[in-house]
């Protein structure tokens, strides 16, 4: 398993994996995975397996419990942020089950040390609430969140 950041040259792999796992109420655009590369690089991660892009995370420093929504045009970092955001987290189908969820966590886990918050926030969609609460995530608010239902939840570090 090799982990490394993420570029722009990864974006065509990134979209492939995203219509993998999520249902068209989910997909974002190139666009916004090229202005989360711009605002916040090293929060840009990916998983390799044999070369084969597998899983990706895509976190930055957001204000507690506030929602970021799908493909925002206006997607700024706050000017006070508060915590770190997992903005979106994405395992190919056909490696779960191996750890790179799990890892790829690992990964925010230390960003949001580095900064010093003592959160990590999240908008959990398509019933996967379970993982994260493993991971220790907690539910904070059921919400409405690309027409479906979903979960804000949190993570204290």
């Amino acid at each position: 398993m090799k982990i490394r950041k993420l570029t722009l040259e990864d974006l065509g792999k990134i979209l492939l994996i995203q219509s993998k796992c999520y249902s068209k109420n989910f997909i974002e655009s190139i666009e916004t995975f090229k202005r989360l590369i711009d605002i916040y690089p090293e929060g840009c991660i990916g998983v390799e397996i044999d070369d084969i892009p597998v899983g990706y995370i895509f976190a930055h420093p957001w204000i507690r419990s506030s929602v970021v929504e799908l493909n925002s045009k206006e997607l700024n970092l706050p000017k006070e942020p508060d915590c770190m955001c997992i903005h979106d987290m994405a395992v190919d189908p056909e490696f779960r089950g191996r750890g790179i969820g799990k890892t790829l966590f690992g990964e925010a886990l230390e960003l949001c040390k580095r900064a010093d918050y003592k959160m990590i926030d999240l908008v959990s969609v398509q019933k996967s609430q379970t993982f994260w609460e493993k991971l220790g995530f907690k539910k904070v608010a059921e919400i409405l969140y690309g027409k479906e239902r979903a979960f804000l939840m949190e993570f204290v570090v």
